[in-house]
């Protein structure tokens, strides 16, 4: 994460000199902004990550690091937007995903939600024609993966809407909408086939997959079985997703349910008061990325703890 730092303000200001005609190329004279911005572009990526990492919290004092890269992807859509391909639907996804804010007006959530809700209406069209027997493994795992983070995104602005966003308790009203996002984690992730390695080998993906949507889950579901189900398959894959690695996230879901169960037997999500309930995880890495400092927030306040 420090190196992602220092990288993005290496970027930015190279991005400056560029865009002033300087060259960027040493003696040769010979501009190197194509590859700058395959970079800026690689940034942006990561920091899409970062930015779901924090939940769109733009006070968080990474939200000035990433914003410039960001920038990139802060579309205006259309309102009617159409799509064509599963990229495409993927991308003007994430494009919203990066219009959210932990601090959105009651009218800007509302705006957001009629832009999600015409994209939502675009990507039905566009699933009416697609013929699923003629996709091959890898576009029916990208479409699990849609409809994951759709949920997701539905989920998050929804709770936007709601009188008090600060309530805990108000995840309880989407417990079928977490439910339905592990079985499309399940398939996104490849796990729903019955020749999946026994081994599970380390996954490597650059791009936002699976795990930022089951931490989320984990964190926010309180149905026992739902939230230990999205748990279980972050412990039992290897798989890392840019900043986001499976084993930690899964170590952190833990301590939360920890937190939140205590020594009681819960058995659905009405069992857990909405006093015992975390209301957000903070998590930073420390310079040596030997531990990662964990701030969980409570009704008494925040708790920090240090997780190898």
């Amino acid at each position: 994460m420090y190196l992602f730092k220092y990288g993005c303000r290496m970027i930015e200001g190279a991005m400056k000199q560029v865009r002033k005609g300087g060259y960027v190329g040493g003696a040769t004279g010979i501009s190197i902004e194509p590859i700058i911005r395959l970079v800026e572009a690689f940034f942006a990526r990561v920091s899409t990550q970062v930015f779901l990492a924090i939940g769109g919290d733009i006070d968080h004092k990474l939200a000035d690091i990433i914003s410039p890269m960001l920038k990139l992807r802060m579309v205006t859509m259309t309102p009617k937007p159409t799509l064509s391909s599963i990229q495409e639907a993927r991308d003007s996804l994430l494009k919203l995903a990066l219009q959210y804010r932990r601090d959105m007006t009651m009218a800007q959530s509302k705006a957001l939600g009629i832009r999600f809700d015409a994209w939502t209406e675009a990507f039905d069209e566009f699933r009416r024609t697609v013929d699923r027997n003629s996709l091959n493994s890898t576009d029916k795992r990208a479409l699990a993966l849609l409809e994951l983070h759709r949920r997701y995104l539905f989920i998050n602005i929804a709770a936007l809407n709601q009188p008090d966003r600060e309530d805990p308790s108000m995840w309880d009203l989407w417990t079928d909408q977490f439910r339905e996002m592990v079985e499309f984690a399940t398939e996104a992730g490849g796990l729903d086939v019955a020749d999946v390695p026994a081994d599970n080998q380390p996954q490597f993906y650059m791009e936002v997959g699976i795990l930022p949507a089951l931490f989320f889950l984990s964190s926010k579901c309180r149905d026992p079985e739902v939230r230990r189900r999205a748990i279980d398959i972050m412990e039992t894959n290897h798989i890392q997703e840019g900043i986001w690695n499976s084993k930690m996230a899964a170590k952190v879901a833990k301590r939360v349910i920890a937190l939140e169960e205590g020594e009681f037997i819960v058995k659905s999500s009405n069992d857990i008061d909405g006093l015992a309930r975390v209301r957000r995880v903070a998590v930073h890495a420390g310079p040596e990325v030997a531990y990662l400092n964990v701030g969980y927030e409570l009704h008494c306040g925040w708790v920090q703890e240090e997780l190898d």
